[in-house]
């Protein structure tokens, strides 16, 4: 029975933009889930996965637009974060960057970078994205990387827009004081 239904959620995508959506409802369908390990350094991670994880509150969300997924992880020691969140929607790219750059630098974030400093114009058409910015807060210690796709299928496109974070969002740890 299953098999059918995912069957026939690939046919309806085919060929439409549908298939950012119908991804939306498969990580919906599974839910929030989080795990807990070492890293590599020794220090317990925290990660959580879904659509459903709580975001900033300065992480804006364009009208309209659909969460895919979204996952965050952080440290319990020196309580750094990575988080990363994929959205759809169906609006253009001039639109996409106006908006992010607007939101983002009402929240205090500045422009780092722009397309062309960050990855050759030829190698991101190849990989279907249209633009990229990457930010900085000035005050806290955040970057942020907003990617817009190029938009897929040809009836109802949409496209999907990336956005990583990573920083120390919590106090940082203190130093040690040398005596």
């Amino acid at each position: 029975m299953w098999y059918w239904i995912v069957a026939g959620l690939a046919a309806l995508s085919f060929g439409t933009g549908l298939g950012n959506y119908v991804s939306a409802l498969i990580y919906r369908v599974n839910g929030t889930w989080s795990s807990a390990y070492v890293d590599g350094y020794g220090e317990p991670v925290t990660a959580i996965f879904g659509p459903g994880i709580p975001l900033p509150a300065w992480m804006p969300r364009p009208p309209g637009a659909v969460i895919i997924t979204a996952s965050n992880s952080f440290t319990g020691l020196q309580r750094r974060q990575f988080a990363k969140l994929d959205i759809v929607t169906r609006k253009s790219t001039a639109e996409l960057e106006r908006f992010y750059l607007d939101r983002l630098h009402a929240a205090g974030f500045v422009v780092a970078k722009r397309d062309a400093e960050l990855v050759d114009p030829r190698l991101a058409k190849f990989f279907g994205i249209d633009a990229t910015i990457e930010f900085t807060h000035p005050r806290e210690d955040w970057r942020l990387s907003l990617n817009i796709y190029s938009p897929s299928g040809l009836i109802l496109p949409s496209r999907t827009v990336g956005l990583a974070w990573w920083g120390w969002p919590f106090e940082k740890p203190p130093v040690p004081r040398q005596q």
